[in-house]
């Protein structure tokens, strides 16, 4: 199933970004080993590529896949908390409901339901998106709205599921 598929996807970024940094940045990490002879084919899943290169120094250092796949299970978990308890905090001005909020972002029964599928898990970037927002329409700098972009650009690269799901909540929400 998908922790097979993503374990894959995991394990080829990590490779690329440690055999061939700048090559990955330019692309060459989509023409993954698989279904030969087509081309481009890390684009027929989400390519994990960002959580790679986030994990790769533990990959590096251990070689050890399985422990590299559950960091960036775990560190998701974790760095979703945070995003969550960013935004909440912001908008209540309130520690305890943003470390709620923070903890239900991180452990509410979708997200548990979903441990499997590792790219559903990187939800962190949806919050600091929202966050972003929130500092558009407080302050207007130039500044925060490249922020915002920035955010939600990365949601759309670390899971195309949650970057459209990020585009309507930001369409929704900027009003």
């Amino acid at each position: 199933g998908d922790p097979y598929l993503n374990l894959w996807a995991l394990g080829w970024g990590a490779q690329s970004w440690l055999r061939d940094p700048l090559g990955t940045l330019g692309g060459r990490a989509f023409d993954a080993p698989i279904f030969f002879p087509a081309a481009l084919t890390l684009t027929y899943s989400d390519h994990q590529l960002i959580q790679a290169l986030a994990s790769a120094p533990v990959y590096a250092a251990t070689g050890n896949l399985t422990l590299t796949y559950n960091v960036v299970l775990l560190g998701s978990l974790v760095a979703s908390g945070l995003a969550m308890h960013l935004l909440a905090r912001t908008v209540t001005g309130s520690t305890s409901a943003a470390f709620m909020a923070g903890l239900a972002w991180a452990c509410w029964p979708y997200r548990t339901a979903q441990l499997l599928h590792l790219q559903l898990q990187a939800l962190y970037f949806l919050p600091l998106a929202l966050w972003a927002l929130t500092r558009v329409a407080a302050g207007r700098r130039w500044r925060d709205a490249a922020l915002l972009g920035v955010c939600a650009g990365l949601q759309a690269i670390v899971s195309v599921y949650y970057g459209v799901m990020t585009a309507v909540t930001l369409l929704i929400a900027a009003p």
